[in-house]
């Protein structure tokens, strides 16, 4: 008898590329901030840099979250391979039996 599979990944496809999106958004925005504080004679250098600071601490937040959620699926996909695994095994032993009788 088959073994059930674990839950699915919740995350996959979407929150992965949510996930993904978020971590290039947050990159787009570290760059644009990086280039305004390329010219700090500028009246606004001051926001440069606080925008530069958030979006930089936000590229790190999405790529825990990307790391997090990819974590997850592969933790479920070695339960599968597990679970394959013994599957395989137990109908290779069913198959033994019925051949051997």
């Amino acid at each position: 008898m088959p073994t059930p599979p674990p839950v699915p990944c919740l995350a996959a496809p979407f929150g992965i590329t949510r996930a993904r999106d978020q971590v290039l958004t947050a990159t787009d925005d570290a760059a644009r901030a990086a280039a305004a504080l390329g010219t700090p004679d500028l009246p606004w250098s001051g926001q440069a840099r606080h925008a530069y600071d958030d979006a930089t601490a936000e590229v790190r937040a999405a790529l825990l979250r990307l790391d997090g959620t990819l974590e997850s699926c592969l933790t479920g996909l070695d339960a599968l391979t597990v679970l394959a695994e013994t599957d395989v095994a137990s109908l290779r032993a069913e198959l033994a039996a019925v051949g051997g009788a």
